[in-house]
């Protein structure tokens, strides 16, 4: 063991970043504009504290005092680590290139896991498995058995602390230093992990519940013990590998910030919690939507007239977070991607820019009032466009196969581009005649407009 402190900087700043002073303001500012808006009562329905007969106050004061404890085990642990030197982490991580390529697959792995430990949990018990212990965060409607605590803990061991290291470790051949494993002072090490021990339970005897005590000798030397045994291969294994040694280097590397640093590790250490608030009932809501028993839009309506504080639409809500930053992710990462929705995006666009051109008549305002008058004239403006596209199709592959028999190649590619909504060559303002006549065959198609000195094909 060295005493020496690789990829370290020698001193501490002595004044807070501007970054946690600007947090310090908006927590304030934010905490009075609670008592400005609530008007002395909040829209959340908790049993909790409206069995012990302070609904208004007791939330508030709840979640400040959980800030502060916060807070305060961060001074701790400034003040215990003051004399260390701050280690580079972002010089233990790869390129640049090589950290944005692990880090979204880290991410991807991520979720998978997380969809993996739900199918888990329901394929043994009746909760999902992620971070937490289920019935540690929320309530749970049954009981838990040990079988599932093991199985939960062995998941989570094996998900997020065994397979990520093992492949970092010996796939990608990084060293433990890199990894931030290794201890450059293993006694001031053990010195802090003691006190914050030693704090926490403090802080979780005394504001929590103090129930462990009616215990027996017995029941509190096992439980304790099974308990520290669980949460540390469950929850503090998986965090510190997964989270802290693997991806907070990466994160410090690609955003060269350590607040922005601090905000992407908060945001993951809550993603992985998704499955917390997961019970029998996302497997019901999944079930039903995909055998068409309720409709998606009647489940939102239903979710949106729950309290804000329902389960289902947190776990929901942390669900599309999860894919939103999945898809954000890769596409800042693929180009290809950028590409494809580009032109979906420009065909979108075009496809408005008709149905503006056409709908010029009063001003391109509805103004009917019957609701059924307003799609009759919806759909009149659909059937003009459909026309036009029909009309545009038509004459686009007569020339497409012209342009091929004169031998330029055209690929298939570039003909999935190309969108029929063109309306400059259409005349859209003049008399509109609707006498019924005889159909006219596709084969009798008025001549392309070639350039000059070739002949109509």
């Amino acid at each position: 063991m060295t005493t020496s402190t690789p990829n370290a900087t020698p001193t501490r700043q002595r004044c807070l970043p501007r970054s946690i002073l600007v947090t310090i303001g908006l927590w304030a500012l934010v905490t009075l504009a609670i008592f400005l808006l609530s008007q002395g009562a909040l829209p959340f329905h908790l049993p909790l504290y409206q069995a012990k007969g302070t609904p208004y106050l007791g939330p508030i004061i709840g979640s400040e005092s959980t800030l502060l404890v916060a807070l305060a085990m961060i001074g701790l642990i400034y003040l215990v680590t003051a004399r260390r030197a701050v280690p580079d982490m972002a010089a233990r991580a790869p390129a640049i290139a090589v950290a944005r390529a692990e880090t979204l697959g880290l991410v991807g792995y991520g979720i998978v896991a997380q969809i993996g430990g739900a199918l888990l949990g329901h394929v043994v018990g009746h909760y999902a498995i992620s971070l937490h212990m289920p019935g540690t965060i929320f309530g749970l409607s049954g009981p838990y058995t040990p079988r599932e605590a093991i199985v939960w803990a062995s998941y989570n061991f094996v998900a997020y602390a065994v397979l990520p290291f093992a492949y970092f470790r010996w796939r990608r051949g990084y060293t433990r230093e890199q990894l931030n494993l290794r201890s450059n002072n293993l006694r001031a090490d053990i010195l802090l992990i003691v006190v914050v021990l030693i704090a926490e339970s403090i802080i979780e005897l005394t504001t929590l519940s103090s129930a462990i005590f009616s215990l027996s000798g017995t029941q509190l030397v096992f439980g304790v013990g099974l308990t520290f045994v669980l949460y540390f291969f469950g929850t503090v294994l998986p965090i510190m590998i997964f989270i802290y040694s693997i991806l907070l280097p990466r994160y410090l590397k690609l955003t060269n910030s350590v607040a922005l640093t601090i905000i992407l590790g908060g945001l993951t250490y809550a993603a992985v919690h998704v499955g917390d608030s997961w019970g029998p009932q996302m497997r019901r809501v999944a079930s039903s939507i995909c055998h068409g028993t309720v409709s998606a839009s009647l489940l939102m309506r239903k979710l949106a007239a729950y309290p804000r504080q329902n389960q289902v639409a947190r776990a929901l809500t942390e669900m599309g977070k999860l894919e939103r930053t999945a898809f954000l992710l890769e596409y800042f990462r693929d180009e290809a991607l950028r590409r494809r929705v580009l032109i979906g995006l420009n065909k979108g666009e075009a496809l408005h820019a008709l149905a503006r051109q056409l709908f010029f008549g009063r001003l391109g305002e509805l103004r009917d009032r019957a609701f059924e008058d307003q799609m009759h004239r919806a759909s009149c403006l659909h059937l003009l466009m459909a026309a036009i596209a029909a009309w545009n199709t038509v004459y686009l592959t007569k020339a497409i196969a012209t342009l091929r028999k004169r031998g330029e190649d055209i690929p298939e590619a570039t003909v999935a581009h190309i969108a029929p909504l063109g309306w400059e060559h259409i005349r859209l303002i003049g008399d509109y005649h609707f006498a019924p006549q005889s159909g006219r065959s596709l084969e009798n198609l008025r001549p392309l407009r070639l350039q000059e000195g070739e002949e109509s094909i």
